[in-house]
């Protein structure tokens, strides 16, 4: 494919852009590329993200958002982006964003509202260095007996992979992440994806207040949401 102008005056009036060219199979035309989702102009100016995630400029790609004729998510809040509408592939993707070490990324998800543990059609967080032609795990699983995969620096501080199981997130559960050095090295994106194509059944997941920028001052002691650097914080704290 080329897009192409052969003729050019010179004179800047016939300058012109391209963007959000997205071609899909037809397995994959489940796929919504987001409505409008052109950033600001100073976007890259500001912190990450000094705007709402849940504001639609944010994400470069959606599928299967949104519930099914007549259903509706067990605990739906004004703002949270819900996926299960079929039982393709459920993801939600973000644009190419510039990080820094020492950022966070700060999210709350909930499966199905399911209470029974299932490893089956997990939701997995990843990032992309590439424009999304490969995926890799944010954190890979570092345990006692892992071989160094995972485990970064000499302390080997032990921790689970951003894999997340239907059963674990049974309510509106908040997850934060300390941006490793190495994921901040490049423009990244992020995909939240629920791999369901070959499975049945599978229950929904929403996500709710994501949240990729400076860290609030100790990271709100594990009890409230950070926006814009302010921890806002839950209620009885």
């Amino acid at each position: 494919f080329r897009w192409w102008q052969p003729v050019f005056s010179g004179e800047d009036y016939d300058q012109w852009a391209v963007d959000d060219i997205i071609i899909l199979s037809e397995k994959q035309k489940q796929v919504i590329p987001v409505v409008n989702p052109t950033l600001p102009q100073n976007f890259y100016e500001k912190p990450a993200f000094d705007y709402p995630m849940n504001q639609m400029s944010v994400w470069l790609m959606l599928a299967n958002e949104g519930m099914a004729k007549n259903d509706s998510f067990c605990a739906a809040t004004p703002s949270a982006m819900v996926f299960g509408k079929s039982d393709g592939d459920r993801f939600a993707v973000t644009r190419d964003l510039t990080l820094k070490p020492g950022y966070v990324l700060q999210f709350k998800l909930n499966i199905g509202c399911a209470s029974q543990f299932s490893s089956t059609a997990p939701v997995l967080l990843q990032y992309s260095h590439d424009a999304g032609m490969s995926w890799f795990l944010v954190k890979e699983g570092c345990f006692p007996a892992s071989a160094g995969k995972g485990c970064e620096g000499n302390s080997r501080e032990l921790s689970e992979p951003t894999v997340y199981y239907t059963g674990d997130f049974e309510e509106w559960t908040r997850i934060t992440i300390a941006i490793p050095r190495s994921l901040a090295s490049s423009k990244t994106r992020f995909r939240w994806i629920q791999e369901s194509s070959s499975q049945k059944n599978v229950p929904p997941f929403g996500l709710d207040g994501v949240y990729i920028s400076e860290p609030c001052p100790s990271y709100c002691s594990g009890h409230g949401d950070c926006i814009s650097g302010v921890c806002f914080c839950d209620l009885g704290y």
